[in-house]
């Protein structure tokens, strides 16, 4: 009886332990990915800025 509860109890931590590792490895690429984005929007901001400012005025 208890063989059958340390191998239920062992299985249900394996279980979690291996969402906790897939949920953060796919949180990380989303931040690289926003990151890539961010680092785009503020080159092109930097790039066009003189452009936007004049056409503005």
């Amino acid at each position: 009886m208890k063989k059958k509860r340390i191998i239920i109890f062992s299985g249900i931590l394996l279980f979690i332990l291996i969402i906790t590792i897939f949920s953060n490895n796919f949180s990380l690429e989303e931040r690289e990915e926003d990151e890539i984005v961010a680092e785009e929007i503020l080159d092109y901001t930097f790039e066009n800025y003189d452009f936007l400012s004049a056409r503005c005025l």
